[in-house]
């Protein structure tokens, strides 16, 4: 029973970090984009 209690406390946790790190792999692409895209204006 404890180790449920456990994984229930961490899994609020888990949760955070998968979704921030999805995001962040989300906005990698577009931030590439903008920067090459202000590299081609600039040139």
């Amino acid at each position: 029973m404890r180790v449920i209690g456990v994984s229930l406390a961490l899994l609020p946790i888990v949760v955070v970090l998968l979704v921030s790190s999805i995001l962040r792999g989300l906005t990698l692409p577009f931030r590439a984009l903008l920067a090459l895209r202000r590299g081609a204006a600039k040139a």
